[in-house]
């Protein structure tokens, strides 16, 4: 702890600025100087993972309209949505900064592939069932909203995990800006950048050790690009199928949820089947109406879970 510093806390070697999120950009900075050379960045904002804090200028900024605003409410911000806010709008701030960087500095941003995304959703579970008081933009238990999504962070249901991601890459990206709703995953990169380096794994990992991902470029490449069925599941806490914190799948338009931290009604111990193209919000529980979907979701996840369980247990390396 260092009470002079920001906050209260400081770097082992410098101080954090009040700004937390810009200290990352500067610290790509120091790292990447060689425009010639290419490089792999991951970049790990806090912002807007509790504890938030925003700066003055941030809430200011956010309680004058300059930028936030309020939707289907006239009452004013708290200050807990002051300093989320606040530090999303310097979220932005540094994204930005990162992508001039690249432009103005490096003159290597139509060659630079930038994947954005967060980790799950908003903080703090709505129980007993996953829905939120509030407005969909600003639920009143916390700030942060899933949208129509059912559950948050930490939730098997759609808004505990559903996020949007952002792909750039001008020099192979090309045409008009568009919107896709395949399913990807983080687990999707890996094996996107074998294909982009035309790398192959070792033969004994080929054979033995699968790959939970897909290629990406086909999706980047083809403006109509028309996703197979695919299959991803999900736990929450350590990788194991618990009914305190629930498990589930996806597959195609089918959502399986079996417990959810958020879900603590009576019925929440039985498995749930949604289907995703007509109800996105997960309020319509379909394991009666299609009880042979249901029985082959359940088969899915436990395929899924024996294989991840292997991975964990033999192919490990940590």
């Amino acid at each position: 702890r260092d009470d002079a510093s920001p906050h209260g806390v400081a770097n082992l070697t410098t101080r954090s600025p009040t700004d937390d999120a810009s200290y990352v950009v500067d610290a790509l900075r120091t790292y990447v100087t060689d425009p010639t050379t290419p490089f792999l960045a991951q970049l790990s904002f806090h912002n807007c993972h509790i504890p938030f804090i925003a700066t003055d200028a941030a809430r200011r900024s956010c309680a004058a309209g300059e930028t936030c605003r309020t939707t289907n409410s006239t009452s004013n911000y708290t200050s807990e949505e002051l300093d989320y806010y606040g530090c999303l709008t310097e979220l932005d701030a540094s994204v930005g900064a990162v992508v001039d960087w690249l432009d103005d500095e490096l003159h290597a941003y139509d060659d630079t592939l930038i994947l954005f995304a967060t980790d799950n959703g908003p903080e703090v579970n709505c129980q007993p069932l996953g829905f939120c008081g509030g407005t969909i933009d600003r639920p009143s238990q916390a700030p942060g909203s899933a949208g129509v999504l059912r559950g948050r962070k930490r939730d098997i249901f759609e808004g505990g995990h559903r996020v949007p991601g952002v792909v750039s890459w001008p020099r192979r990206i090309t045409g008009a800006p568009r919107v896709s709703w395949a399913l990807v995953s983080t687990v999707d990169l890996l094996p996107t950048l074998l294909d982009l380096w035309d790398a192959k794994r070792p033969d004994d990992q080929e054979a033995s050790w699968p790959l939970d991902g897909v290629s990406l470029l086909p999706l980047f490449d083809d403006n109509a690009f028309q996703q197979e069925e695919r299959g991803l599941g999900w736990w929450y806490y350590n990788a194991v199928p618990t009914q305190a914190h629930g498990w589930g799948f996806r597959y195609g338009n089918w959502s399986y949820v079996h417990g959810s931290v958020s879900c603590t009604a009576d019925n929440c111990s039985e498995p749930m089947l949604f289907d995703l193209t007509t109800d996105l919000a997960q309020r319509t529980d379909l394991k009666a109406t299609y009880p042979d979907v249901l029985a082959s979701m359940i088969s899915r996840f436990a395929t899924f879970n024996t294989s991840v369980q292997r991975s964990r247990a033999v192919e490990s390396m940590c």
